[in-house]
């Protein structure tokens, strides 16, 4: 009698573990979107700043400083493009 009660409940306990697994994962995986959401565009304002900077040093003829500015503004443009890419993925998971 026990063990049939037993296994009767155990489906339902499994079930609603379930259940509260994926919505924490769901949860989860949009907060991590926001997270690298977020990440890009800090990325693309520091390029931007990069950018900025070598130019600056450009026009004040120190070219070597413009070129490490430079490749520092690229550097950050791909990282937040990496960084979108992501959010857009777990955004996707997290609606699922």
């Amino acid at each position: 009698m026990i063990t049939e009660a037993m296994d009767q409940e155990a489906p339902d306990w499994g079930a609603a573990a379930a259940e509260r697994a994926a919505r924490q994962a769901r949860e989860h995986a949009r907060q991590l979107a926001s997270v690298l959401a977020r990440s890009a565009q800090t990325l693309d304002e520091s390029a931007r700043l990069a950018e900025q900077h070598a130019q600056r040093s450009k026009e004040a003829g120190r070219t070597d400083i413009a070129e490490q500015e430079g490749r520092a503004a690229a550097q950050a443009h791909e990282a937040a493009v990496r960084a979108r890419k992501g959010a857009d993925e777990w955004r996707k998971l997290g609606e699922q």
